[in-house]
């Protein structure tokens, strides 16, 4: 296990809100039909050089995501997961130092966001179900599958997440053995009933893992420490930020996964 250390601290989780580029054009009929033939559809491009995408789970559920291309012939993918009743739009700090490196996606989360329209009507995270969290894991692998059709590894994609997101994208990693790192912001071990515990047991890729010293992060921290051991980067964060907000109180977290996703994508 390696320590990163903070002008404070030393080890933990997470990363800083702003706001997605405004959109400057409507798709060319091509960029559509190249969505539609990946299973979702193009609807704009972005100011930052993105374009937002529509992709359909395989429950059904229309999930929005902002995509922005890799260097041409390099495979190398991320995968970024908001946190609790947040949208894509908080991972704009983390976008701006990643653009180029790889194929990128963000995403809302079913019942977030744009991410409302599900095949019995409209979604809301405030009544979802353990289920209906865990239903989540496709949401994932809707981003991995269109990432695949455009010229990125899907099944071989860095995932990052805060919060809930987090716990998603942990429990997705271990599902896929071909996953070569994770970056945690705010890991939790149970939060909102999605138990992450066997998910850290089975996954054996790199990872990071910010958290603050918010009330019962130390305890998530510590087990997937345990767990991990060398394979954990920890980073801990003054104050009682969360999820992305860390990197408000230790821009560093924003160095740290980008860190993450180099060492990771050199590893697959």
């Amino acid at each position: 296990m390696r320590r990163l250390a903070t002008p404070c601290l030393a080890v933990a989780v997470t990363a800083a809100v702003a706001a997605c580029g405004a959109h400057t054009r409507a798709p060319a009929a091509a960029d559509r039909a190249a969505g539609d033939a990946a299973g979702g559809d193009t609807a704009a491009a972005t100011a930052d050089g993105g374009q937002d995408v529509r992709l359909t789970t395989a429950d059904g559920v229309t999930i929005a995501a902002t995509y922005w291309p890799g260097p041409a012939g390099d495979r190398g993918c991320v995968v970024m997961v908001h946190q609790l009743s947040s949208t894509r739009a908080e991972w704009a700090p983390f976008v701006a130092r990643l653009r180029g490196r790889a194929h990128l996606m963000t995403i809302d989360l079913r019942g977030h966001g744009q991410s409302t329209a599900g095949p019995d009507g409209a979604l809301s995270w405030k009544d979802f179900t353990t289920d209906d969290w865990a239903a989540a894991d496709q949401d994932v692998t809707a981003a991995t599958a269109w990432l695949s059709d455009h010229g990125a590894d899907g099944d071989r994609c860095v995932l990052v997440g805060a919060s809930i997101g987090s716990s998603v994208v942990l429990r997705w990693a271990a599902s896929h053995g071909h996953v070569p790192g994770v970056a945690l912001l705010s890991p939790g071990l149970g939060y909102r009933g999605l138990d992450t515990t066997a998910a850290a047991k089975a996954y054996p890729g790199l990872a990071l893992v910010v958290r603050s010293e918010e009330r019962g992060a130390e305890d998530a921290a510590t087990f997937l420490e345990r767990t991990w051991g060398d394979r954990v980067v920890m980073r801990v964060v003054p104050g009682t930020s969360h999820g992305v907000r860390t990197a408000n109180d230790d821009p560093g977290v924003i160095d740290a996964v980008v860190d993450l996703v180099d060492r990771a994508l050199q590893a697959r």
